[in-house]
C-alpha cells in the first residue's frame, strides 16, 4: 500500500477521471493495472492483466501487508491464515474488506449477532479485496476496490 501511495495517479483538468493505467511496478507480484472512477468517490480498482489468479504466497503477502497497515478486516480477522487457505481450496475464492471509521479503520463491523447495515458499508472509506481463483476476468475476479483513497492516503499512508 505502501507503493501505491507512492504512485501520482494524475488527473484530467477537472480532478475528476482518467483514464485507466498500468502501474509502475507490481504490488505483491500480482496487481500492475488500475481501473478509474474517480468522478463520485475517488475510488478505483486495482487488477492484474495477467490472465490467471495470483498464488496463495501472493495473497498471503497482500492480507498480511493489509492487516500491518490497517488492522483487522471488518469480520476482526487478522492476518492471512488457515481459514484463508480452507477458502481458497473449497470455495474457491478469498475476500476481506478493511473500513476507515473517522480515525479508526480496523473497527470490526460485522459478526453473526450484529449483521451488517447499509449504511455500514455504502459511501464509506474502504479496501476490498477479493481474489478467486478460477479467473476469467481479473477485473471482477481479482482485484482490490478502494473508495475514498485520499482520505485512506492522508490518514495512513501520508
Amino acid at each position: 500500500m505502501r507503493d501505491l501511495a507512492r504512485v501520482d495517479f494524475g488527473s484530467d483538468d477537472d480532478g475528476l477521471g482518467q483514464d485507466d493505467m498500468v502501474l509502475p511496478n507490481m504490488l505483491y507480484n500480482y496487481f500492475n493495472k488500475v481501473e478509474f472512477n474517480l468522478v463520485t468517490d475517488n475510488s478505483f480498482v486495482i487488477t492484474s492483466a495477467d490472465s490467471g489468479p495470483p498464488s496463495l504466497d501472493q495473497i498471503k503477502a497482500l492480507f498480511d501487508d493489509l492487516n500491518a497497515q490497517f488492522g483487522p478486516d471488518g469480520h476482526g480477522d487478522g492476518a492471512f491464515d488457515a481459514k484463508d487457505v480452507s477458502q481458497w481450496e473449497t470455495q474457491r475464492n478469498v475476500a476481506r474488506r478493511f473500513y476507515f471509521y473517522e480515525d479508526n479503520l480496523a473497527v470490526q463491523r460485522f459478526s453473526k449477532d450484529r449483521p451488517w447495515s447499509d449504511d455500514d458499508h455504502l459511501d464509506k472509506p474502504s479496501l476490498f479485496v477479493e481474489v478467486r481463483r478460477d479467473v476469467t476476468d481479473p477485473l471482477y475476479t481479482c482485484n482490490i476496490t478502494i473508495q475514498f483513497w485520499d482520505k485512506i492516503k492522508d490518514r495512513y499512508l501520508g
